[in-house]
C-alpha cells in the first residue's frame, strides 16, 4: 500500500512539475543596460551625467557631441526607463548605431512611425511580460535614431 501510494505521489509530482515549467523570457537590454540597474551601475557604464533632476523620478541626462545622448529615469534608485539617441554619440563610441548592430534573434514586431516630415520609419519592438525595447530607425532604415527601454 505504501509503495503504491509513493509511486502515485511521484507520478503526480512529475505531472504537476511538467505542467508548470516555463520558458525563460529573454532579458531586454540595450548597450548592456537593463531595467532595474542602480544609479551606480548606470554611472559605471556611462560616466557621470551632464545634469540630474531630483524628484520622485530621478533623471540622469547625458549630453553628447551632437546633442542629447541618453536619459535614464530612476525610481527608488532603480532604472525604470532609458532613452538613447545613438546618432548624438561620437563616432568612436561603442554604442550600437546601425541596423547591423540590432540583435534580431528574439521575437519582435515592426511598426511604422511618422518621421522626417513625410517619411515613415520602422520601429522594431521587442517585448516580454515586464518590459519593452523599441528601436526607431532612420527613414533609410540604416541608422538607429532612438532607443527606448521601458516597463510595461
Amino acid at each position: 500500500m505504501k509503495k503504491t501510494l509513493s509511486i502515485m505521489l511521484i507520478i503526480l509530482f512529475l505531472l504537476v512539475s511538467g505542467c508548470t515549467s516555463k520558458t525563460k523570457e529573454p532579458d531586454l537590454s540595450f548597450w548592456r543596460v537593463k531595467l532595474g540597474f542602480s544609479e551606480k551601475q548606470i554611472i559605471n557604464k556611462m560616466g557621470d551625467p551632464t545634469t540630474t533632476t531630483d524628484s520622485k523620478v530621478k533623471e540622469l541626462y547625458y549630453k553628447e557631441i551632437n546633442g542629447p545622448g541618453a536619459i535614464f529615469s530612476l525610481e527608488k534608485d532603480y532604472l525604470v526607463k532609458a532613452v538613447w539617441y545613438p546618432s548624438s554619440f561620437d563616432s568612436n563610441s561603442t554604442i550600437p548605431s546601425t541596423i547591423e548592430n540590432v540583435d534580431f534573434s528574439n521575437k519582435y514586431t515592426t511598426k511604422k512611425q511618422s518621421c522626417y516630415e513625410t517619411a515613415q520609419c520602422n520601429v522594431y519592438v521587442f517585448e516580454n511580460t515586464s518590459s519593452s525595447l523599441e528601436i526607431l530607425m532612420s527613414w533609410e532604415n540604416k541608422v538607429i535614431d532612438q532607443v527606448v527601454l521601458s516597463s510595461n
